[in-house]
């Protein structure tokens, strides 16, 4: 019998930084209903114009923190004060937590301001700038408690689902002799977000955008399967598309990469970006006697159910179907709040996979793969399959959902 839980007493201000189209109502909003009755007193505070005015489903925002202010604002006023306060049209507000959903070149300069004031802060992906991987595990170190990193992909409900009973599916498939990889979107890069092709703003390009999700989750495989994180990568390589006039994308960067790497004897190959012929959201376990996919999902216009499917030699597939069950955070935003009202993240769900180690991990793949990838890419005609050197077999390509 499940224990009911009280609601949570006592104002809470969680600022929100960044895109909150994105990240606020895309991502967090669907868990809002279930559990805006626990945390009845938790107020947003939106620091960016995409937060300007907007109504998150139930959740208390005070009038005057529709107003917004800018990064270094942000910076300067909570650097200012040894206290965690925030002042917005003079108001003066507490900061009890901070969701960081900003370019990647802040994260950590934020993240330190946060933690520094025992503000538990929540960065979204990827952690940091790769040249900060020191830096971001030296201040996880200093507060272990404070530094929550995630990644929306780790909540799909087949990753958890595949990951929960992964000892039972391993004597179906045998030894694991490759992992495959693919999140590709045949759609080009959204407008607003040029950033993403700004490697001193995102760390890299597309590849650097999307492959850190399919990382993070093959760390918590690689975990599962007790294998040590010893990477070398061996072969990396980028693309770019043009139209069909031959413009390319606005920014210097890759819109698409693949990666040939090695954790300890184990080949791992992955591919990601936009701007392909089709496109496809997960990976595959592939062993001896027989392989485990995991589709992710996705949401949207778009959206295709997330899945896990068994195959195995001798035997029928089995597949196990997740509706509507798109990528989204699920459950783990309770954790976040649970963090803020008890200064205790609940090991229970927080701990089915490091996610910050995950995190890391997917960094520490895309340092090694840029500094050996070609400095120019290659390019591809907008909606095609690029001249990759090595296909991705048991990754295919969907059609989109009508």
């Amino acid at each position: 019998m499940k224990t009911k839980l009280s609601p949570q007493k006592g104002p809470k201000n969680i600022a929100v930084f960044g895109a909150g189209s994105s990240v606020v109502n895309r991502f967090l909003a669907p868990t809002f209903p279930a559990i805006a009755p626990l945390y009845p007193d938790v107020r947003f505070i939106p620091l960016s114009r995409n937060h300007q005015n907007k109504d998150l489903s139930g959740f208390l925002l005070p009038s005057a923190a529709k107003a917004w202010i800018n990064t270094n604002d942000f910076l300067s006023q909570l650097s200012a004060t040894t206290s965690n306060t925030l002042i917005l049209e003079g108001q003066t507000f507490s900061v009890d937590g901070a969701i960081l959903a900003v370019p990647t070149a802040v994260h950590y300069q934020l993240a330190k301001i946060c933690a520094q004031k025992n503000i538990p802060v929540w960065i979204e992906k990827p952690l940091c700038l790769p040249g900060e991987i020191a830096a971001i595990t030296d201040l996880q170190a200093k507060f272990p408690d404070l530094i929550f990193a995630v990644d929306f992909f780790m909540d799909s409900p087949a990753f958890i689902f595949a990951l929960r009973h992964l000892d039972k599916f391993l004597p179906q498939i045998g030894q694991i002799k490759k992992i495959e990889g693919r999140l590709i979107e045949n759609w080009p890069l959204e407008p607003g977000r040029e950033w993403l092709l700004d490697r001193s703003i995102n760390g890299g390009g597309l590849g650097m955008d999307v492959l850190v999700h399919l990382l993070a989750l093959i760390s918590s495989l690689i975990d599962k399967l007790k294998i040590d994180h010893q990477i070398r990568v061996t072969k990396a390589k980028k693309f770019q598309y043009r139209d069909i006039l031959g413009n390319p994308p606005p920014g210097s960067e890759e819109t698409y990469m693949w990666i040939q790497f090695f954790v300890n004897n184990l080949p791992i190959c992955i591919d990601g970006g936009k701007g392909t012929a089709g496109h496809y959201y997960g990976l595959s376990l592939i062993g001896d006697t027989g392989s485990l996919e995991i589709f992710t999902g996705t949401d949207g216009a778009q959206a295709q159910d997330p899945y896990v499917k068994l195959s195995a030699s001798g035997k029928a597939d089995q597949k196990w179907l997740f509706p509507h069950g798109g990528i989204g955070y699920s459950g783990i935003f309770r954790e976040f709040l649970q963090l803020i009202y008890h200064h205790r993240p609940n090991k229970s769900t927080y701990s089915l996979f490091d996610r910050f180690q995950a995190t890391l991990f997917a960094l520490k793949v895309m340092q090694q793969a840029y500094e050996i990838a070609d400095r120019s890419p290659t390019i591809y005609p907008l909606g095609t399959t690029p001249p990759v050197p090595s296909p991705i077999t048991l990754a295919p390509t969907l059609p989109l959902r009508k």
